[in-house]
């Protein structure tokens, strides 16, 4: 009897243990997978966003209703099935809808407080708006969304802004079925190891033991991920090229990855006549993901003929992107130049090139853009070649997102007018003490916040023919 009631006793005990992971999973860790993958559906719509605005190319003196025609109509349905949005409005500065897949909408006001006070500041305003549930605009949605708005800014004004309707429900629902697989197994496991825990209760050496041994894998999982990284730096930066010699030209560069592996790609190459060809990239996001994008950009590379007009080669990268349907794309820029000083250019939504003339007019700035790389097969904007003639001694600034779009704690950007600044005060100095200033400067406004973003700067002067170079490596 009393065996009986012990063993009873036990299996409660023993049930109630089984049953306490399984409610902290439901209270704690289900929301907090659900509020991440929310996070970073955020982040996903807030990227396309971004590239939308450049993709569309508004100009701030046609943004009027009759702008937005069939071609632009066209040209959102194009973004709307490839990025699988369900709405796309276009508002005035003002909050009237200018545009809308939903055309009964268009000459409505948003009088919202979010609008006039936040985007119509410059600020991205998101939220996640779960099925049967009420939007922004106070309606309800059939699926699960992201609702974001946009602001479209030109010379640092507010004229306008998007709003976008990103349909999550796919991807929420397969999170869903994984972790109600997860809770099902932990359930299981949990209420296996309570049995077994009841059971041999009074052995509580076993247990100290099994910590100590999980303790010591996770641990050696731990050395081993870090060692992984540590190799994946290695061969990313093995290759890179290392910048070869022009006698018509001195380089140099800084390369600052934000963790173990880089989202930033470089290649420089000589041709048989000495024409220096030159490419630089940017994966979206950073990290092990973004590292791998740029090593198939780098395996592209190598497959690629120079001799080809440079918006050519811009189509030959990204047709080698999107032929691996990786779902992810990169911005990037790529132009030659010649012992003659003649450059050509393409750039694929990339930062602008910066030329700064050695007679101290200008700078320059070339800022046709083609598409995203990788992001469609065919050209939603199509990549053009520019050209400009250097004399000696013009310099080149190129460099990725991360300069520009370093943040202080205010949340407010380095931006273009203050880089632009900073290179017309400074053009004059040696490139090595540019670029070293330059990152000093950018610190300094950003109030010791981190860059958050991989980080690539190259300045290349050209000296003309018949001359000697020198290559600096920072």
């Amino acid at each position: 009897m009393l065996k009986s009631k012990f063993l009873r006793n036990l299996l409660l005990v023993s049930l109630g243990i089984a049953i306490i992971p399984a409610v902290f999973n439901i209270l704690y860790i289900y929301p907090s997978f659900s509020s991440l993958l929310m996070q970073n559906t955020e982040d996903d719509a807030l990227q396309v966003s971004t590239h939308l605005i450049t993709s569309l190319q508004l100009d701030q003196s046609t943004f009027q209703k009759e702008t937005f025609g069939s071609n632009f109509s066209k040209e959102v349905g194009i973004l709307k099935e490839h990025f699988h949005l369900m709405k796309v409005k276009v508002f005035s500065k003002k909050g009237e809808v200018l545009f809308s897949t939903g055309s009964e909408k268009v000459g409505e006001m948003n009088e919202n407080s979010y609008f006039h006070d936040i985007v119509a500041k410059g600020h991205f305003y998101t939220k996640v708006v779960l099925k049967d549930t009420k939007s922004l605009e106070n309606q309800k949605v059939a699926l699960d969304v992201v609702e974001t708005y946009v602001p479209i800014m030109r010379n640092n004004q507010f004229i306008g802004a998007f709003e976008l309707y990103y349909d999550i429900t796919e991807k929420k629902d397969k999170i869903d079925q994984l972790l109600w697989i997860s809770w099902t197994v932990l359930f299981t496991i949990s209420l296996l190891l309570a049995i077994g825990f009841g059971w041999s209760v009074w052995q509580l050496d076993i247990h100290i033991n099994l910590r100590k041994f999980v303790e010591d894998k996770l641990r050696k999982r731990n050395n081993q991920m870090q060692e992984e990284l540590n190799l994946g730096r290695e061969f990313q930066q093995k290759i890179l090229p290392e910048l070869q010699h022009f006698p018509y030209l001195i380089i140099s560069k800084k390369y600052l990855p934000y963790g173990e592996v880089s989202g930033d790609t470089y290649d420089i190459s000589k041709t048989r006549e000495g024409t220096m060809n030159f490419f630089l990239g940017d994966a979206t996001g950073h990290g092990v993901s973004a590292a791998f994008m740029t090593m198939m950009v780098q395996i592209g590379l190598d497959n690629i003929k120079y001799n080809l007009p440079t918006d050519e080669v811009m189509r030959q990268i990204n047709t080698s992107l999107t032929s691996h349907e990786t779902e992810k794309f990169i911005t990037g820029i790529f132009f030659r130049i010649t012992s003659e000083g003649f450059l050509t250019t393409s750039n694929g939504a990339h930062p602008p090139l910066i030329i700064l003339p050695a007679d101290l007019t200008g700078p320059v700035v070339l800022k046709e853009s083609g598409s995203l790389i990788g992001a469609f097969a065919e050209e939603l904007v199509p990549f053009v070649e520019e050209t400009y003639q250097l004399q000696p001694n013009d310099r080149i600034f190129v460099y990725t997102d991360g300069l520009p779009e370093w943040t202080n704690k205010q949340g407010n950007e380095f931006g273009l007018e203050r880089l632009m600044d900073f290179l017309k005060s400074n053009r004059t100095l040696d490139m090595d003490v540019i670029l070293d200033n330059l990152l000093e400067h950018v610190l300094d406004l950003s109030e010791g916040n981190e860059c958050g973003d991989d980080l690539t700067m190259f300045m290349f002067q050209y000296i003309g023919s018949g001359h000697s170079s020198r290559q600096t490596v920072s």
